[in-house]
């Protein structure tokens, strides 16, 4: 499975229609014919990278078919509508087929079919085979005689059959007895969607071909006068009219007796039990196959899923889940030594009163594009949201001490100051007003860990840092950073306090007895928001 390219692309695009598996082969044919670089163009403008849709067992949607179908008319025969089914265009689809049917493409595949005694039993297994790799048409087969096969495609999921479909069948039936090095099939359509005289929803074709047994019987033929030649000669040494007649019908009549026999025997007897047992193997194999790809399909839904989830998960606890899926969910949490750190925009409730719904979502969605990366380069978990405000925790890592954990906390928090300041450029551009943050920032133990019910399960932190750090955020003036001077005291044992110290104070908070001491900082290179 080809993990680079399981991402998120538009359902409509990739509808389980048809497989990638055929349309790669149409893929690699253009590539030949009319440059890769050609056809890359055409895929960026139909939606799906070639990654998708040379993958070995994806799906694309009808949709897809069409927009891609256009983007390579408009750029082959700079067209801005699909032409009528005899443009040279569609013949593409028909060497599609042609190629589909080779044994590069086949592979493995070629060695089961030729297994067949004869092509008649191939074109009665193609619903099957068919129905793998597309699945909008019904595809039913008949038995006419020994070298006729009758095949109806009906429209599924679609109304009709459109011309790339008309024609990638139609090089299929063709060239499908190449496999036992015939020649081409004969097609006949009795009623098609683009028939003259008997149009149609459903393509019915008749196909003619070459019986391997017809070769049998020239062989038989060449090998009988050959040897009522040698008769006639024998019975002319003998010096007997009658021995040279006789001689010459045995000569005729023996090989032909005893191949025919033979070869009837065989047809009749060892070819149909290895007919039978070839169409249980490729049954088999189709059921095979059709697991696989069942199984391929839940695996990239899962997989996309999981991706999804990881972006509203925190990514130690999906860490935790991937290291051990089978373990059960349960209530509890265990004690670290961390930091937390809330963030906030000042006055945004008053700013939302004078814009529109939507323009409130996508500034406040620019601001997190913004201050996001700060808590991705430093080790910091988004714990939560809530509305305009950020609550971030930082847990120690492998062998990581106190003082490094909280030196990690304020670096981030002055970055996410700078990263507003970037934020604001950009809303200047738009002519809108720049934003103002401020950050409040607490270290020490709390419990981390599973809280809630079976009903609804939140992996967080719990404890007297959390509600220091949410009112020292509350302390801070616009463009500025509070946390307690206690954090700051470490670093500076450390000879290092990566902001610009602004004002060292007590301060009294809610639910909290005593006095705090706090220090206020600001990023080093930082200008000060207006208050």
């Amino acid at each position: 499975m080809a993990d680079e390219h399981r991402v998120a692309h538009d359902r409509d695009l990739t509808t389980h229609h048809f497989s990638t598996k055929g349309v790669a082969v149409l893929i690699r044919l253009l590539d030949r014919v009319e440059g890769a670089e050609l056809v890359d163009a055409a895929l960026a403008d139909a939606g799906l990278p070639r990654e998708y849709v040379t993958a070995e067992s994806l799906s694309v949607s009808m949709e897809w078919q069409r927009r891609f179908q256009l983007a390579l008319a408009g750029r082959l025969y700079q067209m801005v509508e699909l032409p009528d089914h005899r443009h040279p265009f569609w013949q593409l689809w028909r060497e599609g087929g042609h190629a589909a049917m080779s044994r590069a493409e086949l592979q493995i595949m070629h060695d089961v079919m030729r297994a067949f005694p004869a092509p008649g039993l191939a074109y009665l297994s193609l619903p099957r085979m068919m129905g793998l790799y597309n699945k909008v048409t019904e595809t039913h087969a008949r038995s006419v005689d020994a070298r006729t096969v009758c095949l109806t495609f009906e429209p599924g999921k679609s109304d009709h059959i459109d011309p790339a479909l008309y024609w990638n069948i139609y090089g299929t039936l063709e060239r499908l007895p190449s496999i036992w090095g015939l020649p081409d099939a004969e097609l006949r359509e009795l009623e098609g969607p683009f028939h003259p005289d008997h149009p149609s929803k459903r393509l019915v074709l008749e196909v003619h071909f070459e019986d391997p047994g017809a070769r049998r019987r020239i062989q038989l033929a060449v090998v009988g006068v050959l040897g009522g030649v040698l008769g006639a000669a024998a019975g002319a040494l003998l010096g007997d009219p009658l021995s040279t007649v006789f001689g010459a019908v045995a000569g005729l009549c023996l090989p032909w007796v005893a191949f025919e026999r033979r070869w009837r025997r065989e047809a009749e007897e060892g070819n149909l039990q290895k007919g039978k047992k070839l169409q249980e193997q490729v049954r088999a194999q189709d059921e095979h196959v059709q697991k696989l790809l069942d199984e391929e399909r839940k695996l990239y839904r899962s997989a996309l899923a999981n991706q999804k989830l990881g972006a509203y998960l925190q990514s130690d606890l999906v860490a935790e889940i991937e290291e051990n899926p089978e373990a059960v969910t349960t209530v509890g949490g265990r004690t670290v030594d961390a930091a937390v750190l809330f963030a906030d925009l000042v006055g945004f409730t008053p700013r939302t009163e004078s814009r529109a719904p939507e323009v409130v979502v996508d500034e406040l969605n620019l601001y997190f594009a913004h201050i996001d990366p700060s808590f991705a380069a430093h080790g910091g978990v988004i714990d939560k949201r809530m509305g305009d405000g950020v609550m971030a925790v930082f847990t120690p890592e492998s062998g990581e001490g106190p003082a490094s954990v909280r030196a990690r906390a304020v670096r981030c928090g002055l970055d996410l100051l700078r990263a507003v300041e970037a934020c604001n450029e950009v809303l200047a551009e738009r002519g809108s007003e720049p934003f103002a943050a401020r950050v409040g920032i607490a270290a020490g133990p709390l419990v981390q860990g599973t809280m809630g019910s079976k009903v609804k399960y939140d992996y967080t932190v719990i404890g007297d840092v959390v509600n220091t750090a949410a009112r020292l955020e509350g302390q801070a003036r616009p463009g500025h950073l509070v946390v307690g001077a206690d954090v700051v005291d470490e670093l500076a044992d450390g000879g290092v306090v990566p902001g610009r110290l602004v004002e060292r104070r007590k301060v009294r908070v809610k639910g909290k007895r005593e006095v705090l001491d706090v220090v206020e900082l600001l990023p080093m290179d930082g200008a000060q928001l207006p208050r």
